[in-house]
């Protein structure tokens, strides 16, 4: 086979601390290489010193060859030319990645212009062609279009289509699908797996996903604090690992068994009744009518005092919608939310403060929901403006504290900011700042799906253990079916604005009634099956 990328005794610095350290790689053509390990192991710092983007102040050290042409130590204007057109890189967020000023047609034409002798005529013609390639078509998503008139699934499309238009040599995938629901993240690997085994690229897949690499990769690094601890074919590392943290990576990678509940639940904590919610589009004409789509199509459902529920369905289904609706941030046109008997949107701003207490909500992103120029103490104390009569200053000290000790930080993190914590840490932070004032609901939104295994289960953790102490009840935004299993007791499956199964989480994915929830277990990565699939393809006939 023709070894495409080979990395050798590759090392790199910030400031004069080590962040990896003798790295070897060898990735051959058409392989798929999987660099996996926790947050803060080195994996994107690796991908950093293939493309030549350390930050300022970093030092590198070892060897990078890309089809037997040494990297390392090239300049500006030489890596300029080899970045497209030798090396492609999709980033894990490609709402931040691609130009929202630019349609996705000149996004990809500017890339071809620049690593190609085509003319602007030919490089839009190549850039439609690309397009089509990725599973965009001009007769259903014109190259005119711009990123934000698209799905997240699409958004990553046009992502890959950027990084491979000059047919690269190698192709990185940076967490290429942390963000995207089950359907859209099994057709993106499909299609990464289809390009390297056409084209002959060379991909080295950045992942914490363990299932999503079983699925894909046909080898595998193990990386921790900046070194690979062990490395080889995939089947051999997940199936028979050496080291002891490859092992105890294995094991945090399944979810914990679910609880048991403390009672059986009776009292309706909230309650929705035929929502519906409507967004208008562009119009078409001038004097016609405006267009809407309907994001929200007569929605129902309950949850009781202590219950989990587990929302699930694909990127534009309406869980976003839902929930913002559930949280009295964007009203439904029609129907009723009751928190604890009380209507919603029928209540005045007083009897409003008092509902919101009832319920927080925690995001998916720690790095964004997180004030940076505030310290944690701020941060977490922000909620406490829903008490009817400001609270003294040392009773909010007291209730910030309780906070931050209950998610397993001490008082001695008030004075920080966010850029000093870990992102398991910063979730953390968030979920203090949901539990200061005491909620009986906490709505997390996608909550532990950008989170390293070891990470997210840390987390879930202590989810377990704020349910098991405080009686909450959780409603859980999730594509991560695994995780779902795992800690709801129920699950409500939604698509095209409507919930079109619900019921006990196990007897929906054991035995989903649905066409939708058939096609959405079907596609979920599990890692159980993708090795022993794998494993199959492995062993000789």
């Amino acid at each position: 086979m023709t070894v495409r990328l080979q990395v050798r005794d590759l090392s790199v610095s910030l400031d004069g601390h080590p962040l990896v350290t003798a790295i070897e790689l060898e990735v051959n053509a058409g392989e798929v290489y999987g660099l996996v390990g926790e947050s803060g192991s080195g994996k994107s710092m690796i991908a950093l010193a293939l493309m030549g983007l350390l930050p300022a102040g970093a030092t590198v050290s070892g060897s990078v060859r890309l089809d037997g042409h040494e990297l390392l130590g090239a300049d500006e204007a030489t890596l300029c030319t080899i970045r497209g057109r030798g090396i492609g890189i999709v980033f894990q967020e490609p709402a931040t990645a691609l130009n929202p000023l630019l349609t996705i047609g000149a996004q990809v034409t500017e890339g071809l212009l620049a690593n190609s002798a085509a003319t602007p005529a030919e490089a839009a013609m190549r850039a439609a062609a690309v397009l089509a390639r990725v599973g965009l078509p001009a007769a259903s998503i014109p190259p005119t279009r711009y990123p934000h008139e698209l799905s997240g699934g699409q958004r990553q499309r046009v992502a890959i289509a950027i990084a491979i238009a000059a047919r690269p040599a190698l192709l990185i995938a940076d967490e290429p699908t942390t963000a995207l629901d089950v359907t859209t993240q099994a057709q993106i690997l499909a299609l990464l797996r289809t390009l390297a085994s056409e084209d002959g690229m060379a991909m080295v897949l950045v992942s914490h996903d363990l299932a999503v690499v079983a699925e894909s990769a046909h080898s595998i690094a193990i990386l921790r604090s900046g070194r690979i601890v062990e490395q080889g074919r995939l089947t051999t590392i997940l199936t028979r690992p050496a080291h002891p943290y490859t092992q105890q990576l294995l094991r945090d990678y399944q979810p914990p068994e679910l609880l048991p509940r403390l009672t059986e639940p009776t009292e309706v904590l909230l309650r929705a009744e035929d929502l519906i919610r409507d967004y208008p589009l562009p119009r078409r004409s001038f004097f016609g009518p405006t267009p809407t789509r309907r994001a929200l199509d007569g929605v129902s459902l309950r949850i009781a005092a202590g219950e989990r529920v587990g929302l699930v369905g694909e990127s534009g289904s309406g869980k976003s919608t839902l929930v913002r609706a559930l949280l009295g941030l964007d009203r439904a046109q029609s129907g009723t939310v009751r928190i604890a008997g009380e209507a919603l949107y029928a209540v005045g701003a007083e009897r409003l403060r008092p509902l919101r207490r009832l319920v927080q909500v925690v995001f998916q992103d720690p790095y964004g929901s997180l004030n940076p120029r505030h310290s944690i103490g701020r941060i977490v104390a922000e909620p406490l403006h829903l008490y009817p009569e400001r609270l003294p200053r040392p009773e909010r000290e007291r209730r910030v504290t309780a906070a931050l000790e209950a998610v397993g930080l001490g008082s001695a993190n008030l004075r920080a900011r966010p850029e000093q914590f870990s992102g398991g840490q910063r979730q953390r932070i968030a979920i203090a700042r949901a539990l200061v004032v005491e909620p009986r609901l906490l709505v997390l939104d996608e909550a532990v799906s950008a989170l390293d295994a070891t990470t997210r289960l840390q987390i879930l953790e202590l989810l377990a253990r704020l349910w098991r102490e405080r009686g909450l009840a959780y409603l859980f935004v999730t594509h991560d079916l695994a995780v779902a299993r795992a800690v709801t007791d129920r699950l409500l499956v939604m698509h095209e604005g409507r919930i079109v199964e619900q019921g006990a989480t196990a007897r929906i994915l054991d035995r989903p009634e649905h066409p939708y929830t058939r096609t959405l277990v079907a596609a979920t990565p599990l890692f159980d099956r993708a090795l022993a699939r794998r494993s199959a393809e492995d062993s000789p006939e």
